[in-house]
């Protein structure tokens, strides 16, 4: 063998020997293995984005005879669970409460609650799993979704839940529950079509 064949047998450029088919260097082999894992990766990413766009689609109005009702049962069982998970008491807000319509829907927001400091268990991202573990079997038993992990607006966290209304239940470090954004079926988008 010559001292070119020799050079192509070490580079790992040239011919197989075994099979008569072309080598593959290295880096190609890498990069090779570098999409598959890229394309391996997108498989859940996609699959999680349409799970988010079905669940979009998914939203079934309230009446409006049940909403006032059935957020504020939400709310007393989570405050009540709140208050024992953090030792704090949490007082009603009732002018954040609202019912306005926005692009064709009726929206019904059921206000928020406060404890008046923020959440002395929590610090930034940490320290969430005792209080949404206690909340958790409570918003289940109302139709929503378990919180999912804190999320960072600025430099204030938040984990939130939503239920089949479209309604998001937001509990903030700061001490603040919302629950908002309910999708109602109502003849007239106001507060007394909703009987507050």
């Amino acid at each position: 063998m010559d001292n070119a064949g020799k050079r192509s047998l070490m580079t790992g450029r040239g011919r197989d020997l075994d099979d008569g088919g072309p080598m593959v260097s290295r880096g190609a082999q890498i990069d090779d293995g570098r999409r598959r894992a890229r394309g391996a990766a997108r498989g859940p990413l996609l699959l999680s984005a349409l799970a988010l766009l079905a669940g979009c689609a998914a939203v079934t109005p309230l009446p409006a005879e049940d909403a006032v009702a059935q957020y504020d049962e939400v709310a007393a069982d989570l405050t009540s669970v709140l208050a024992g998970s953090t030792g704090q008491e949490w007082t009603f807000v009732e002018h954040l409460r609202s019912v306005q319509e926005r692009d064709g829907v009726c929206l019904y927001s059921a206000g928020a609650w406060e404890a008046g400091a923020p959440l002395s268990a929590v610090s930034a991202g940490k320290g969430w799993d005792e209080i949404v573990a206690a909340a958790d079997p409570v918003l289940e038993e109302h139709g929503f979704t378990a919180f999912g992990r804190p999320s960072r607006s600025g430099a204030l966290y938040s984990v939130s839940a939503t239920d089949g209304h479209g309604a998001e239940v937001e509990l903030t470090a700061q001490g603040t529950v919302r629950i908002a954004d309910a999708e109602i079926a109502a003849q007239e988008c106001t507060a007394e079509g909703l009987g507050l």
